[in-house]
């Protein structure tokens, strides 16, 4: 499984702008990420997987105090329905374990939250339960490519 370290080699290595930040905390969901940092929760971006009905994946990305509409993500992919993607699924498509996942440095089908789009930092999933990702929204849509959509 992969972890801050990896993550770390990943924005060196793609020169991103970004920093992985340690914290003695679990930071495995959007309150307590927001709380070890002292930052609002619209600050933090969450990466939600889920499998289509075709059994695609697809890695949400939306501000932590907001929820996905599964009508609007079902909307954008032309999909029927569509199921959180189990912790085994979540480890094999990004490498990284549930709660830690960052919004970069795996192949997958994304989409931000439109609401995200203009926002300049946020603090994502750094790739272990005790770190989060600083970095700039403009370099996850570069990296990225994800769908903008209102998904919230």
């Amino acid at each position: 499984m992969k972890n801050e370290e990896d993550l770390r080699e990943f924005v060196a290595t793609n020169n991103v702008d970004a920093q992985v930040l340690d914290t003695d905390h679990d930071c495995a969901s959007s309150e307590s990420a927001a709380k070890a940092f002292g930052i609002e929760a619209d600050s933090i971006l969450k990466s939600i997987c889920f499998v289509m009905d075709d059994g695609a994946m697809v890695v949400a990305m939306l501000a932590g105090n907001r929820r996905v509409s599964v009508g609007k993500l079902l909307k954008g992919f032309h999909s029927r329905s569509v199921r959180l993607a189990h912790d085994r699924e979540i480890c094999e498509l990004t490498g990284y374990e549930k709660g830690a996942v960052p919004p970069i440095g795996y192949k997958a089908t994304f989409v931000l939250d439109s609401v995200l789009a203009d926002k300049d930092v946020v603090y994502a999933g750094g790739g272990s339960r005790k770190a989060v990702l600083k970095i700039r929204v403009k370099d996850i849509i570069r990296l990225d490519s994800p769908a903008i959509e209102r998904i919230t």
